[in-house]
C-alpha cells in the first residue's frame, strides 16, 4: 500500500511512501507521519492512501518505507474533509494549504500537561441575559444541529455582541465549539471584550502570533470537547471538536479573501464547513456583500434584518467639485472648516489616497470612459496614446473633447494625502493637523483638532465624534478596475455616513464631480435595496457573478515568448468548454517577470468543469501558475 504525504515547510504537493504492513490498518488520511527524506527525517501529512498498481518493480524500489505515525487523528474528520474540498475547489496542491492552515512545527509542542480551557462556569451556570426574539431561528438550529445560514443586515453590529454571547455561552453547554472570525487582527480584542467573555475562556487566533504560541493553541483546541476561538481569516482552521456554530462578522470585508497561493474566500468556506460539520452559520454586515445578499434572496439563506428608520440626513451635504474649479478643499467644505474649528469642534478628513493618476475625468460633467464589454473604467496609457481595460485588453481611442458635454478640461491625476494637508495649512495652523495612517504613530496620541485619514484612521476612530467629517473626493472609490468597485464604493460611503448621522451634532460634507452617480445618491441615503437591486441588474448584463463564476489564471515567467505562448495554450483549451468566457490575456509588469492574467467567466463552478489534475497537464512545469478561484 501508498501512502501520499505532503511534508511540512514544503510547497510541493506530496510525495509517495511505501506503508509498512503493521500501519495498513491505522493510517488514514489526516495522520501526523514521520518519513525519510535524503537522510533526514520530516514530518508530514497523510493527503491518500492508494493500492499498489501499475508501478514497476524498479518504482517498488525506489520508493521509502514511512518510518513512524506519530497522531493518527491530526486534523480531526470534519475539518479534514472541508481541506480536501477546499483544496480542490480552489485549484491548490496539498503544500499549499498546509503552509496556510498547519502552523510548522506543531507536532513539536504536543505535550498532555498543556492546560485545558475551562468551561464548567458556563456548564454549571444560567443565562444571564434573554436572547433577542429575532435570534430564536438562530438558537433553535444550534440546539438541534441543523445546519442553517443565516444574514443578519444591521447597520449597528456592535449591538449583535450582546447576543452572539447569550449564544456562544448556550452553544458551550451543549457542549459545541463556537468559532468568530473578524476581518482584521485590530479588531479581535474588541470583539472578545464586546462578547464580555473572560480571556482565559477564549482562543485568540492570528497570523501574528508567535510560532510557539500557534502551535499550543493548536493543539491545546485538538485537545478539548470544546472551544471559544475569536479570529482572523485561518482560525476557521483550528481543529476545533464538535463545531456547533460559526459567526463571520462584516462578512463584506475583502479581508476574508486571501490573497496567497490557495486563495480561499473564509465567508465561503465557513458556509461550506457548517454543512460538512452540521453547524449553524451566522454572518453579519451592515452593507452586506452582493453575493450574501442575492443567496438571502433567492432564499438560499435566512435574512433577519434591523433597520432603524430615524436617521437624520438633514446634515449630510453633497459638494459638486464641477463647480470647484479643481479645488481640493472646496468653498463650502472650507467655509464648514474654519466654522469647526472657531468653534472648538474636532473635524475628521477623510482622503482615499490610493492613485488613479491614469483616469481621465471630465471636470465639467464627470465622465469616465469606461469599458463596453467589461463595464470598468478603462486607463489611459500615455505611451500609446490608448484607453486600455485591464481586465480584457479592449482598447478605446484618446479624446480631446468630452463625449458627453463636449467639455475641453480634464483631470489626469488624483490628489494625495500631503497635498489635502498641504491645502489645510493655508486655513488652518500647522499644529493643528494631523495625519493618521497606517505609518502614523499611535492614535491616542493625535489629540489634534484636524485629523486627515485613510481608511486606517477612519476604522480605528469609529468609537470617536467629531462636529466636522468630510470626504474629500467620493470618485475615487469608484474608479478601480474590479468589478466590485460600485459595491466596494458603497460600502466605504455607507461607513463615513452612518459614522456622521450617529451622532446628532456631526455635520457631513461629501465632494464629487458625479453627485447623481447612483452608487453616491444610495449610500448618502443608507438605501441598501436601491442600490442591490441597480447593482444585482448591472452584474446580470455583464455576467458577473453571483450570475457566473470568475477564475483568475496569472502566468509568470522571465521569457516573454514561454509566457505568451502558454496563455495561447489555455486559451484554446478553455475555448472548448460551453458557457465559458475567456478575457485576455492581458499583460503585467511586475520586476523582471513577465506577468499575463487570464479571467474566465462560465456558469458553474471551474471544478466542475475541469478537475485539478487534468488542468496542470496543459502548465509548462518551467512556468509559474497562479489560479485565484473566486477573485
Amino acid at each position: 500500500m501508498l501512502a501520499d504525504i505532503s511534508l511540512f515547510g514544503s510547497a510541493i504537493d506530496f510525495l509517495t511512501y511505501q506503508v509498512p504492513q503493521d500501519l495498513v490498518v491505522r493510517l488514514k488520511a489526516g495522520a501526523l507521519v514521520k518519513v525519510p527524506l535524503r537522510n533526514r527525517s520530516k514530518y508530514g501529512i497523510v493527503v491518500r492512501i492508494r493500492e499498489q498498481i501499475s508501478e514497476s518493480e524498479e518504482l517498488k524500489k525506489d520508493l521509502k518505507e514511512l518510518t513512524e505515525l506519530v497522531d493518527d487523528r491530526f486534523i480531526p474528520e470534519h475539518l479534514w474533509a472541508l481541506l480536501r474540498w477546499a483544496k480542490n475547489y480552489y485549484f491548490a496542491n496539498w503544500g499549499q494549504v498546509f503552509q496556510l492552515v498547519v502552523p510548522f512545527s506543531a507536532f513539536r509542542h504536543i505535550s498532555k500537561e498543556d492546560t485545558i480551557y475551562s468551561y464548567e462556569k458556563f456548564l454549571n451556570s444560567k443565562s444571564t441575559s434573554e436572547l433577542n426574539s429575532k435570534f430564536e431561528p438562530i438558537w433553535n438550529a444550534i440546539k438541534d444541529q441543523q445546519h442553517k445560514t443565516f444574514l443578519l443586515f444591521s447597520l449597528a453590529n456592535c449591538r449583535l455582541f450582546k447576543n452572539y454571547r447569550e449564544l456562544i455561552v448556550r452553544t458551550i453547554k451543549l457542549p459545541r465549539s463556537v468559532i468568530v472570525l473578524v476581518p482584521e487582527i485590530q479588531l479581535i480584542p474588541e470583539a472578545i471584550k464586546n462578547l464580555d467573555l473572560d480571556d482565559d475562556l477564549v482562543v485568540a487566533w492570528h497570523s501574528e502570533l508567535k510560532l510557539s504560541a500557534r502551535c499550543k493553541i493548536w493543539n491545546k483546541v485538538k485537545s478539548q470537547n470544546a472551544a471559544i476561538v475569536v479570529g482572523t481569516r485561518s482560525a476557521l482552521f483550528l481543529p476545533v471538536n464538535n463545531l456547533g456554530l460559526i459567526i463571520i462578522s462584516q462578512e463584506h470585508s475583502p479581508y476574508y479573501k486571501e490573497e496567497r497561493a490557495f486563495h480561499y474566500q473564509a465567508r465561503d468556506l465557513a458556509i461550506k464547513y457548517g454543512e460538512i460539520a452540521q453547524a449553524v452559520v451566522v454572518l453579519d454586515s451592515d452593507t452586506p456583500s452582493l453575493e450574501s445578499y442575492y443567496k438571502a434572496d433567492v432564499k438560499k439563506i435566512e435574512l433577519i434584518s434591523f433597520f432603524n428608520s430615524n436617521v437624520d440626513f438633514s446634515r449630510v451635504q453633497i459638494v459638486n467639485l464641477q463647480q470647484s474649479h479643481d479645488q481640493i478643499i472646496s468653498e463650502p467644505l472650507r467655509e464648514a472648516i474654519l466654522q469647526a474649528y472657531q468653534d472648538g469642534g474636532r473635524i475628521l478628513i477623510y482622503h482615499n489616497r490610493v492613485g488613479y493618476a491614469r483616469f481621465v475625468i471630465c471636470r465639467d460633467c464627470g465622465y469616465v470612459s469606461i469599458c463596453p464589454q467589461c463595464g470598468l473604467p478603462l486607463i489611459l496609457d500615455r505611451e500609446k496614446d490608448l484607453f486600455i481595460c485591464r481586465l480584457c485588453s479592449a482598447q478605446a481611442s484618446t479624446f480631446d473633447v468630452c463625449p458627453v458635454c463636449r467639455g475641453s478640461i480634464f483631470i489626469y491625476r488624483g490628489w494625495g494625502i500631503q497635498k489635502v494637508v498641504s491645502e489645510l495649512k493655508k486655513i488652518l495652523p500647522a499644529n493643528a493637523i494631523s495625519v493618521v495612517t497606517s505609518e502614523t504613530a499611535a492614535l491616542n496620541e493625535n489629540k489634534a483638532a484636524v485629523l486627515v485619514v485613510t481608511k486606517f484612521g477612519l476604522e480605528r476612530l469609529r468609537r470617536e465624534h467629531f462636529s466636522l467629517i468630510a470626504l474629500t473626493w467620493a470618485d475615487s472609490f469608484l474608479f478601480v478596475q474590479d468589478y466590485r468597485a460600485g459595491e466596494r464604493a458603497f460600502q466605504e460611503l455607507v461607513a463615513v455616513v452612518h459614522k456622521a448621522t450617529s451622532n446628532a451634532k456631526t455635520n457631513l460634507i461629501i465632494q464629487t464631480y458625479r453627485p447623481t452617480n447612483p452608487v453616491i445618491k444610495c449610500a448618502v441615503q443608507l438605501d441598501y435595496q436601491s442600490f442591490y437591486d441597480q447593482e444585482l441588474k448591472t452584474r446580470q448584463e455583464l455576467f458577473y457573478p453571483p450570475f457566473s463564476s470568475l477564475t483568475q489564471i496569472n502566468i509568470s515567467n522571465k521569457s516573454v515568448e514561454k509566457v505568451n505562448s502558454s496563455a495561447q495554450t489555455l486559451l484554446e483549451l478553455f475555448k472548448n468548454y460551453p458557457g465559458v468566457t475567456c478575457l485576455g490575456p492581458t499583460a503585467l509588469a511586475k520586476a523582471k517577470k513577465k506577468f499575463v492574467q487570464i479571467l474566465l467567466k462560465s456558469q458553474m463552478p471551474l471544478i466542475n468543469l475541469i478537475s485539478h489534475d487534468e488542468l496542470r497537464k496543459h502548465f509548462d512545469p518551467k512556468l509559474k501558475f497562479d489560479i485565484n478561484v473566486d477573485p
